[in-house]
């Protein structure tokens, strides 16, 4: 009934569209000629727009209440064709690419390798300590290719990478990539027992650790042989420390190396494996996420096209490279397209505009924390003094777009949607303010796979609409609904999954709209306007983001409970006035005593910054379901608030003592006036 409906509906509009171009074209031909409208003036005759009189003189047409009505909804049809045609020609494009790329039997190497040939001397990759070429990048990874060719390592192995960003960061994995060896690149904050998980998860046969990193890596260093671990610096003049063993440093045993390509390497193509992305997903520990080499090749393409990104861009990177919007999307933009990279250590808000202006840089990649400490600073002539063009990225707020666009004088945002292993990414290429994609109404009635939308309950986390045949109908516009991507062999849609399959397993949903099809859970909720833009409302599901990173509930109560003798805790996102995503809170079972203001200090030696709670909350008893699950439901409506939250104890992390106080109601004033901020 619901697809008769749109049908009838989208054909009653076609109908239109063609009876309203014979009555305008019957009663003013120029109208459609010279692009105006009834009641315009008209460009050829510099009149108001009408028929002629037999004297020769204008005659006004009179427009009617109904034609005025009927001419609205014909321009919008104007535009909405206007936006799927631009979409239509990005998507051929991306097709037409990858035909080559799966006739010449290519890799991101060897892509890469033509962009040398091409510009050997143009810089690649640009750092406060180091600057390579795309001679020399393609040089360093050789040495690298050609130093692991000689240990114990072979084509399928797993190798974890443990670094800060820089120009060498991607020299290691891309010259492990020549040798077919998969790189997974760490997250560089972990620590502890969600570090050593990290590494299990890909079976990684051997470890190569930045030395800016020891103190992290000391705290499992002993659960890994010495033999499987190597070092290195991005500061190639940097001094061995004094724990490490001579055959393990790698920095000058890369420089020895040849700068040759390997002979005979492996023979690739885009099926292979690249390397691994870790995401939090909605529940557990951290999954590796599998990056073939075509979906390397298609999230770069996509940000290339959509972002309208070119060759001589000078592109800012302030993100980590184990990043996918920084190791994937961005860097992908020089090894595939040819672009300079700008690579940041760590982002530094008073520092930003310095490095925009002395590297030249013309476009950046942002997460929407990074566009509110922007905001937040002072203002200084440098924020307009600047050659950036366009923002590309994830997570601007909607309330702070047109403020960033003002303040830094930068043109075009292009807000994008997508996950590391999902399949379902968009982008808002049409610059609508606070949308992150656009799905053309039209889709709803073309037999193609395209992303879809299903209403959902969030509580349950059930998908709502079945018919009386047990398939889903898809949102209507306005109604919110869980962001759906349709599983296929193309590499736009493919779903590579985990390495734990049986993960990626209980993700897909099969039979949605029609017996026999797959679908990819996104568990985002987002909602789609009347013109088909697409807005992210919610992420559904026991994760939250905050400070740009994806944090799981699941992973930090495992951790905590170890901590706290395995006492009864539960771990929830609570939002906070005027910051991105949800702060981490904190509720144990049992009293507050008089060491609860240490308890930072165990949090910070086993979890990243972004994961240590902002908030606790100490009660006697817990919500326990019928099997024995805690509940967070009521404890995410009351939040933080003294007022609602009488009976327990409430606690806030002060930043600079490193510890937690008491929440009074002065200090939940200060917060929510946005006089105290984390």
């Amino acid at each position: 009934m619901v697809y008769a409906t749109r049908r009838r509906l989208l054909q009653q509009t076609l109908d239109l569209r063609f009876s309203i171009g014979r009555r305008i074209t019957r009663s003013n031909p120029t109208v459609l000629l010279c692009g105006g409208s009834p009641g315009t003036r008209s460009m050829a005759s510099g009149t108001i727009a009408g028929t002629q009189t037999q004297s020769g003189t204008p005659r006004q047409n009179k427009l009617r209440k109904s034609d005025s009505s009927i001419w609205e909804k014909f321009l919008g049809i104007g535009q909405l064709a206007a936006r799927d045609i631009k979409m239509t020609k990005i998507f051929l494009t991306l097709h037409s690419s990858f035909l080559r790329y799966r006739l010449g039997h290519d890799t991101v190497a060897s892509v890469f390798q033509r962009n040398v040939r091409r510009q050997p001397d143009k810089v690649a990759l640009n750092s406060e300590g180091s600057q390579l070429t795309f001679r020399q990048l393609e040089e360093y990874s050789n040495r690298v290719a050609n130093l692991f060719r000689q240990t114990s390592l072979r084509s399928g192995d797993s190798v974890a990478l443990f670094g800060t960003s820089s120009p060498e960061y991607v020299g290691i994995w891309l010259g492990l990539s020549k040798l077919q060896l998969r790189t997974a690149l760490l997250n560089s904050n972990l620590m502890g027992s969600s570090l050593t998980h990290s590494i299990s998860a890909v079976d990684a046969s051997a470890l190569i650790v930045d030395t800016d990193l020891l103190d992290q890596f000391a705290s499992i260093r002993s659960t890994f042989p010495a033999t499987n671990v190597y070092y290195y610096n991005s500061n190639p003049i940097a001094n061995k420390p004094a724990d490490v063993p001579e055959d393990r440093w790698l920095n000058p045993l890369i420089q020895k190396a040849s700068h040759v390509a390997p002979e005979n390497p492996p023979k690739g193509n885009l099926s292979d494996v690249l390397m691994y992305i870790y995401t939090s997903g909605t529940t557990g520990l951290p999954k590796a996420s599998i990056i073939t080499q075509s979906r390397f090749m298609a999230f770069s393409s996509i940000v290339n096209l959509c972002g309208g990104l070119r060759r001589d861009d000078v592109i800012y990177c302030p993100l980590p490279l184990y990043h996918t919007s920084a190791g994937i999307t961005t860097i992908g933009q020089m090894l595939i397209y040819g672009s300079t990279v700008v690579v940041k250590k760590k982002f530094s808000a008073t520092t930003f505009w310095d490095d925009v202006i002395r590297y030249k840089c013309t476009s950046v990649t942002y997460i929407g924390e990074i566009c509110r400490y922007l905001l937040a600073q002072p203002p200084s002539p440098l924020e307009q003094q600047h050659q950036l063009r366009m923002a590309y990225g994830q997570g601007l707020r909607p309330a702070l777009w047109e403020e960033f666009k003002r303040r830094f004088q930068i043109g075009d945002i292009r807000e994008m949607y997508g996950s590391t292993e999902g399949n379902a990414g968009m982008a808002n290429v049409h610059g609508k303010t606070g949308a992150v994609g656009y799905l053309s109404p039209f889709l709803d009635l073309l037999p193609v796979p395209a992303p879809i939308i299903v209403p959902i309950d969030k509580e349950t986390g059930m998908l709502q609409g079945k018919n009386e045949n047990g398939l889903y109908r898809r949102a209507l516009s306005g109604e919110e609904g869980e962001l759906l991507g349709p599983v296929t062999t193309d590499p736009l849609r493919q779903f590579d999954g985990y390495t734990d399959r049986k993960a990626g397993t209980s993700k897909i949903l099969y039979d949605v709209l029609r017996k026999g099809d797959k679908y990819f859970r996104t568990g985002d909720i987002l909602v789609r306007d009347d013109e088909g833009f697409v807005f992210f409302v919610d992420r559904f599901g026991d994760s939250f983001r905050w400070k740009g990173e994806n944090v799981s509930t699941t992973e930090v109560e495992g951790v905590i409970t170890k901590l706290l003798d395995y006492a009864d805790v539960v771990v929830y996102g609570v939002e906070v006035p005027d910051h991105d995503g949800k702060a981490g809170m904190l509720c144990i079972a049992g009293d507050a005593d008089e060491h609860v203001g240490k308890l930072y200090e165990k949090f910070a030696g086993q979890l990243p910054s972004y994961a240590i709670p902002v908030f606790l909350r100490f009660s006697k008893e817990l919500d326990l379901t019928g099997t024995f699950k805690i509940s967070k439901a009521r404890l995410k409506a009351e939040g933080f608030s003294p007022e609602v939250v009488k009976q327990d104890k409430l606690y806030y992390l002060d930043a600079q003592s490193k510890s937690y106080k008491l929440l009074s109601r002065d200090v939940f004033n200060a917060i929510t006036k946005n006089q105290l901020r984390f």
